[in-house]
């Protein structure tokens, strides 16, 4: 008994000094950053590029305090690189003593990823059009589903007071809607579904002839399945659906490769015109004929 006491001890602790040992290999470069190693002079808040021997090959780090998504694009720009996310180290700081290391660096891997990418195309052609538009992050953000609990019909809100509650005004007031989400095992990105779950379902107002778009971007496959996933929140609320000059898609995998889809991205322009044109034509037929007659909703459940 006691041997074997002994034996399970042994192992025990070899596990938990292996899960440690695995967890400093993991966590050091943020660990040896948030304890200082990272210079913030204002030299290196200037954009300063220096090259390391290492292995008697050359590893390229930029130092930057600029952590928008054009700042990060500068450090590329700054490396004389594609933006192809190969070989290329970028350590980011907010450059205040103190600071959170982790938090803005995910934030701006998320801004600076290739849904952002393809969203960013149509923001310009939006500009272009006269059409105000945002791009609002919330696949970074802890987002939990919808629990049916129908409170939102009381309240005319969610029960769970986050990021849904503060964009639902937003949404009310839009003309149109773009959803872009990267593809999770053929499914739109679970944090994107939650956030749409309960953001449509606990919103009363009428969506009808709000203009809506879906965008997926995947390394390869699943593209088709998470664009139609994306489109049943429109067509469940009398939205009509923009399209483009193909299933609205664009490939990429590493950080910034969906810059290098030319004709994914020329698919964005499109659909970010032919929605400009449906939102004018939607607010003149609007104000000519107004929103089309509804009947009395039929509710017929399959089980009674």
């Amino acid at each position: 008994m006691r041997r074997k006491i002994l034996i399970s001890i042994l192992v025990i602790i070899y596990i938990v000094a292996a899960i440690f040992v695995y967890y400093i290999y993991r966590m050091w470069p943020m660990l040896s950053t948030t304890m200082g190693n990272v210079d913030r002079t204002e030299e290196h808040q200037s954009h300063n590029v220096a090259e390391n021997p290492t292995d008697g090959e050359y590893s390229t780090v930029y130092m930057t305090t600029d952590i928008s998504p054009d700042g990060l694009m500068r450090v590329y720009e700054a490396l004389g690189v594609e933006l192809t996310g190969d070989n290329i180290a970028v350590k980011l700081s907010t450059g205040e003593p103190g600071s959170n290391y982790q938090d803005p660096f995910l934030e701006c891997m998320a801004e600076a990823g290739n849904t952002y990418i393809a969203l960013k195309e149509m923001e310009k052609i939006f500009s272009e059009e006269g059409i105000e538009s945002e791009i609002i992050q919330v696949g970074n953000k802890p987002i939990r589903g919808c629990i049916g609990c129908r409170v939102c019909a009381e309240k005319g809100c969610c029960v769970f007071n986050d990021c849904v509650n503060e964009i639902a005004p937003k949404f009310e007031e839009c003309d149109g809607l773009v959803i872009g989400s990267p593809v999770y095992y053929a499914s739109a990105n679970g944090t994107m579904v939650s956030f749409l779950d309960r953001l449509f379902f606990s919103t009363p107002f009428d969506k009808t002839m709000k203009v809506g778009a879906g965008v997926a971007v995947a390394r390869r496959g699943g593209l088709s399945a998470t664009f139609d996933e994306l489109n049943k929140y429109f067509t469940i609320c009398g939205m009509p659906v923009a399209s483009g000059q193909y299933w609205n898609s664009v490939h990429g995998r590493e950080l910034g490769e969906a810059a290098q889809d030319a004709e994914g991205l020329q698919g964005m322009r499109t659909l970010a015109r032919n929605m400009a044109f449906l939102i004018r034509s939607i607010e003149l037929g609007k104000e000519e004929y107004g929103l089309p007659e509804k009947e009395p909703f039929e509710r017929t459940n399959f089980i009674r």
